[in-house]
């Protein structure tokens, strides 16, 4: 008997946001894309907050 094994690459990218007051620090997270934030923009709201607006705009001009 065989057992099948599938193994994925998983893309992983992980930065610290600093709050508008400088007093905290939120996780962002980019795992295949799939954006995240610990903020509490994103938990309450739904969309990309600026945190991840922002490293989505760093991602995307060091790509070119």
């Amino acid at each position: 008997e065989t057992t099948e094994v599938k193994i994925e690459k998983t893309e992983r990218l992980s930065f610290k946001a600093l709050s508008s007051k400088g007093d905290k620090t939120y996780d962002v997270t980019s795992i295949n894309g799939e954006w995240d934030c610990t903020c509490p923009a994103r938990t309450f709201f739904k969309g990309h907050c600026k945190h991840i607006k922002k490293f989505e705009e760093v991602e995307t001009k060091a790509a070119i």
